[in-house]
């Protein structure tokens, strides 16, 4: 995974802390993302979407929205698509785009050919981004949660993707959203507690994370104990 730990862009900077450890909950708990249609907001250098790809998840699109975290993330990839084929996965099925929160939490229709409040139709940057989230099980997400500008936004998305009926053809259950969270200050998790709460999003938190097999220790500076995990759902 190639990283810039001096860019001033923090989605290529590093394998967040969040990120190594959605990544191996996922390897622990393999059954959230195997053969379900993945979706990762803001994805940053790929770590967590490469790990839900090799445990079999049906396909992953990852998201950003930085010119330099989708040319990373395109690198990261490329770089993989051995490691993912020796691990009997088609290439193909991973795939990366641009996404705002702010345009999916807002846009009118979802589908391939929506139009946007913006008047962004299927020609914009973030069409495939659009289509995979139509057609995707599970949402994942790690450290997006610091900007409290953008927890409105983020947490609208949320709500968006949860509403919206799966399409899995057995019928069976229905989306699911897979947040790690950094715990650095109150004040942020309350406000995005709040949204939740606002939204009618139920989050329930892994009991403990101390069990989760330390694959990437490498990637830690911060304890696991400040790492939360948790999955979504729309009150019912």
């Amino acid at each position: 995974i190639r990283t810039y730990p001096q860019h001033n862009d923090v989605g290529v900077a590093k394998v967040w802390e969040a990120g190594a450890c959605l990544a191996e909950f996922i390897i622990h708990n393999p059954q959230y993302i195997r053969g379900m249609n993945v979706v990762e907001l803001g994805a940053g250098v790929g770590l967590t979407g490469l790990v839900a790809a090799s445990e079999k998840a049906k396909s992953v699109h990852m998201t950003d929205y930085t010119d330099a975290c989708l040319d990373n993330l395109a690198h990261n990839i490329n770089e993989n698509v051995g490691w993912l084929g020796g691990r009997g996965i088609i290439p193909e099925n991973v795939t990366l785009g641009k996404l705002e929160w702010v345009d999916y939490a807002n846009m009118q229709h979802e589908s391939e050919n929506s139009i946007d409040s913006d008047g962004h139709t299927s020609d914009s940057p973030w069409a495939n981004s659009i289509e995979a989230l139509s057609k995707a099980d599970v949402l994942l997400a790690a450290d997006v949660v610091y900007d409290t500008n953008c927890i409105p936004d983020l947490v609208s998305t949320v709500c968006r993707f949860l509403g919206q009926p799966n399409h899995r053809m057995d019928g069976s259950g229905g989306r699911t959203a897979i947040f790690a969270t950094t715990f650095r200050n109150k004040n942020t998790f309350a406000i995005f507690a709040k949204e939740l709460k606002d939204q009618n999003i139920v989050c329930a938190y892994a009991e403990s994370l101390e069990n989760l097999p330390n694959i990437f220790p490498c990637y830690w500076n911060q304890p696991r104990a400040d790492v939360r995990v948790c999955t979504m759902s729309l009150k019912g």
